[in-house]
């Protein structure tokens, strides 16, 4: 393979998709790319490729193919059986791409795992790497979208009526919790956080449209690992914490106990085999990495609000790329900071 010595990571991204390339000069490709990232990065995807790690399972590119709604609807309906309290919950099929293409009001918000609930319901799960202080309103915000794009959806055929509304299930999984809830404590140590209904001063209550499921994911994989279980809940512990870390001896040993965890886990494995999702793997690191660049320049500024707006603008862009295997814009984007702000743009961001 000849020297790849100045040549930009777009252009390197791009040649790691193309035919031309067998699979040893790809192989050789990512090793130099990983090898360009912050060494704790480095260090993870090069030990992935290495076959001595599996990728994360809270990781953007696994966690979609994981619990996709149209290939493995039971699995995210065990998902939000459980974390929602709802017996009956059933999968109707994918609502992935209405969040930024069927409908302009909704281009503002980029979700991670929707479905259409049989119920009329529709569900999107996010799984937060990051601990971010602002979650409740952003989720508020994701919600009314969401509700927004219900509605659009049923008034393109006739009227919707209030009481046909049939609302939003969020679940949130927050692989790192934020302060609010790191300071919370309840009696058994519960690690989901169920918001069902509004309760007034007065002591009247109501279901609102949207329902909110915070989960910590670092709660449980903690108690697990002690012996503990705040909910009583044997298997979704052992699924959230190999969210947390799949490579944990425990985590892997538990997950051998259960017929659906045993697929995913093996899953996971054949996935990292797979040339096309090591790329894209990639392509979250370099995302990640351009993220954090940003947190620093802007905290170093002073601007706190700023900051908290531009970090989810370009998270969304980001992962509404990377969502459509888009690594030629992607890579663009976090090179051409004048091409990204035209992206952001035309999307609604």
């Amino acid at each position: 393979m000849s020297s790849m010595k100045g040549l930009s990571q777009e252009v390197l991204i791009n040649l790691a998709h193309t035919e031309r390339l067998d699979d040893n000069d790809r192989d050789q490709l990512l090793r130099l790319l990983g090898k360009s990232l912050s060494e704790e990065d480095s260090k993870d995807f090069l030990s992935i490729l290495n076959g001595e790690r599996l990728p994360s399972l809270s990781s953007d590119v696994i966690a979609k193919k994981i619990f996709d709604p149209e290939e493995h609807p039971d699995r995210l309906e065990f998902l939000l059986k459980k974390l929602s309290g709802e017996d009956d919950i059933k999968i109707s099929g994918s609502a992935k791409s209405e969040s930024y293409v069927e409908f302009v009001d909704s281009k503002r918000m980029i979700h991670d795992i929707s479905a259409y609930l049989e119920d009329g319901r529709i569900s999107d799960t996010e799984v937060q790497v990051k601990a971010q202080d602002f979650i409740f309103p952003r989720m508020d915000l994701y919600g009314a979208d969401l509700l927004l794009i219900q509605y659009s959806k049923k008034t393109e055929k006739n009227r919707l009526s209030y009481n046909e509304a049939k609302g939003v299930l969020l679940v949130v999984l927050m692989v790192e919790s934020p302060k609010v809830f790191k300071e919370y404590k309840t009696t058994p140590d519960r690690y989901i956080h169920r918001f069902g209904k509004h309760t007034a001063d007065s002591g009247l209550s109501y279901k609102p449209l949207c329902k909110s499921v915070y989960v910590q994911i670092d709660k449980a994989f903690k108690q697990l690992i002690l012996g503990t279980d705040g909910e009583g809940d044997p298997e979704l512990q052992v699924l959230l914490a190999a969210m947390k870390d799949i490579n944990n001896p425990e985590v892997q040993k538990r997950m051998k106990d259960s017929d659906m965890l045993s697929e995913i886990f093996d899953e996971v494995k054949r996935l990292v085999l797979d040339k096309e999702v090591q790329i894209m793997l990639l392509a979250e690191k370099y995302a990640m990495a351009d993220i954090a660049t940003m947190r620093l320049n802007d905290r170093a500024e002073g601007r706190a609000e700023g900051r908290a707006e531009g970090e989810d603008r370009v998270t969304k862009l980001y992962r509404h790329l990377m969502s459509l295997g888009n690594t030629e814009d992607l890579e663009r984007a976090m090179n051409d900071k004048t091409y990204r702000e035209q992206l952001m743009k035309t999307l609604g961001l």
